[in-house]
Parts: C-alpha cells; sequence; structure tokens
C-alpha cells in the first residue's frame, strides 16, 4: 500500500508519519518511510536548494525502539515522544529512506515554475529508487509529502497552472498515485501558532495570503479526488493519530474484500 500524508506547515505530518509507519510494522506489515522532496542522494540536494536557509535534519536512519529519528535540535520534544512510543517487536526495523541530511543553505530566489521543476524531479528519483521497487517487493511506503503538494503550493498559492503541474507529475512519478492520501486540516491561525517556535525553510517563509491558500487548497482539491482523506489536525497527536489508523483500517478491509 502506498500512502501519503500531506497538508499546511505546522499541521504535523512528520510526527503521524513515524506514528502510522510504526503502527503498520506492529502489525506485521513492512514498511518503508520517505520524505519529498528527499529521500534520496539527488533529492536531498535539490531540497537544499529548493528550501534553502532553515531546514530541518533528517539523517538516514532505521528506526528501532531505541534510535527512532534524528531529527538536529529543531524538534527535541518530537524525538523523546517517539524515544517513549515502543515497538512491540523489538526485532522490527522501520526503514527511512534517507541519503544525507539537511545542511543549511542560502535563499536565493525561485521562480514558481522552477520550485515546481525542481519537486518534480527530486520526486521522480524519488519513485524510481525508493517509492516504486518498493512496492514491487510487497511493501508498505508512506511519504511525507507527494504531488498534491506541488498542485497545492505551486498552483492554488502559487499560480502555476494546476492542469500542468498534474501533466509534469504523471510524467514524474511514473503515473505511481496513492492508494491513501492522508490530508491534515489544521486552520491557517493554528499552523502559524504552532510554527511560531521553530526555524523556517523558504517556502515556510512566505507570506499569510500564500499560506491561507495552502490551507485553503489542500481541503478543495482532496474534495475532487475520492482517494484523499481529510483528518482534523487540530486535536492532540494521539486523537489525530487514531482517527488515521481507522482511515488505513478502512483501507486495508476494502482491499481485502
Amino acid at each position: 500500500m502506498f500512502i501519503t500524508i500531506d497538508g499546511c506547515d505546522g499541521c504535523g505530518k512528520t510526527t503521524q508519519q513515524i506514528r502510522l509507519g510504526k503502527w503498520l510494522q506492529s502489525k506485521g506489515r513492512d514498511t518503508v518511510l520517505c520524505r519529498d522532496p528527499g529521500g534520496t542522494t539527488l533529492g536531498n540536494k535539490i531540497r537544499e536548494i529548493v528550501l534553502g536557509g532553515n531546514i530541518k535534519n533528517f539523517d538516514n536512519k532505521n528506526i528501532t525502539k531505541n534510535k527512532i529519528y534524528n531529527n538536529g535540535n529543531n524538534d527535541g520534544k518530537f524525538q523523546d515522544e517517539m524515544l517513549n512510543d515502543n515497538i512491540s517487536d523489538k526485532s522490527n526495523k522501520l526503514n527511512v529512506s534517507d541519503k544525507g541530511s539537511d545542511n543549511y543553505g542560502e535563499n536565493i530566489h525561485i521562480c514558481n515554475v522552477a520550485e515546481m521543476l525542481l519537486f518534480m524531479a527530486s520526486r521522480s528519483q524519488l519513485v524510481n529508487e525508493i517509492i516504486y521497487p518498493a512496492i514491487m517487493s510487497g511493501k508498505d511506503v508512506i511519504s511525507d509529502r507527494f504531488l498534491i503538494s506541488n498542485i497545492v503550493y505551486q498552483g492554488y498559492a502559487g499560480g502555476v497552472s494546476i492542469e500542468a503541474i498534474e501533466f509534469i507529475g504523471e510524467i514524474a512519478t511514473s503515473g505511481i498515485k496513492p492508494d491513501l492520501g492522508i490530508i491534515l486540516d489544521i486552520p491557517y491561525e493554528v499552523s502559524v501558532k504552532r510554527m511560531n517556535n521553530r526555524l523556517k525553510d523558504r517556502i515556510e517563509s512566505k507570506g499569510e495570503k500564500y499560506h491561507k491558500s495552502v490551507c485553503d487548497g489542500f481541503l478543495d482539491y482532496a474534495k475532487k479526488n475520492p482517494h484523499y482523506a481529510v483528518i482534523d489536525a487540530s486535536p492532540a497527536a494521539d486523537v489525530v493519530e487514531l482517527a488515521i489508523r481507522q482511515a488505513v483500517e478502512t483501507k486495508i478491509n476494502y482491499e481485502n474484500l
């Protein structure tokens, strides 16, 4: 099963990606985590360019009970939370696809079309190198962002033709689409509050109008595409986690009919 988790900045998608992966693993499902952009050597180079400025560390680690996630100094609470979240089978490892880590890079001007194409290049490599091989080997894949983020950030908010993004995305992904796309929905005001105490990358630093369009864009696009499930991400992480599990269980049960 291929699952993507998207949403506006501060929605908690990375936290929920880890939790969902560990839960699927506890059910005996071999699971791979990846992020978009990133996840490959080429992808991480592109990530440094397109995000620039202050971007979070995400080293290549297997997730185990004692060494779960290396996310640098920006989000220690998340690391502690994950370390205290036990895995029932200590022998299992949850694979995190990433090679290298983010560095602090300089902010450069990138127009919206170039930004979109850079994301597409990273995604194409991620699909070819990580996602497609994992799916073909029978593994579950959970991606922290995927094509819908391009459509929303550069399309709805950036003004690039959504039809053009979808067309290029079809090529970049080789037609691979998520079996289930999870959209974590929070109001813009909640996003701002959650982002206040963290360093922001180049895109996170864009203005209010842009990010309000992002929040609205995810909801609008999800309504038009039935394989997306919108989940309220305003409550506590445990509540959101249970809602995501229910959506995934429903999908699994449907596929097993």
